[in-house]
């Protein structure tokens, strides 16, 4: 992998619910993991907002803008870093779709960056034949040995 294109420093997030906003409106399964890069700069020096969006002063609250995210996989609850070397961004995880029961890749193949809005090229694969079985609510942990790449 080319250093310079590396996701090191990088994490991801996934929501467990099915994008209902609070409950007001009909859930629309619009979900998935959202990728983070943990360097407040950023690529772009624009890494950390407020409130309302705009760049984050020293006394103010700040949130990370993501990086990526992929919308395939609502109500995710497990997640998971894959550290393969073998993807041009290192960026894959791996996800427990909570809705399906499924077992899901993802591979940000190309992060759009902070403050950009193309989601478009990401790899995703289900595996449902993997047979999950999550319990509503619940948190279902996964590990993978960074040695033999096994996930557990």
């Amino acid at each position: 992998r080319d250093p310079s294109r590396d996701g090191f420093g990088y994490f991801a997030t996934c929501q467990m619910n099915n994008n209902d906003y609070l409950g007001t409106k009909r859930p629309n399964f619009f979900m998935g993991p959202s990728l983070y890069d943990s360097n407040p700069l950023g690529g772009q020096g624009r890494n950390l907002v407020n409130l309302e969006g705009e760049q984050c002063g020293s006394e103010e609250t700040c949130y990370f803008l993501h990086t990526d995210m992929l919308h395939e996989a609502p109500s995710c609850v497990g997640i998971v870093h894959d550290p393969e070397n073998r993807t041009a961004h290192g960026n894959v995880y791996w996800e427990v779709d909570g809705n399906t029961g499924e077992l899901v890749r993802f591979d940000f193949q190309q992060p759009h960056g902070a403050g950009n809005m193309d989601h478009d090229v990401a790899s995703v694969r289900r595996y449902p034949s993997v047979g999950l079985s999550p319990r509503p609510g619940f948190h279902s942990g996964m590990a993978i040995d960074p040695r033999t790449g096994v996930l557990y």
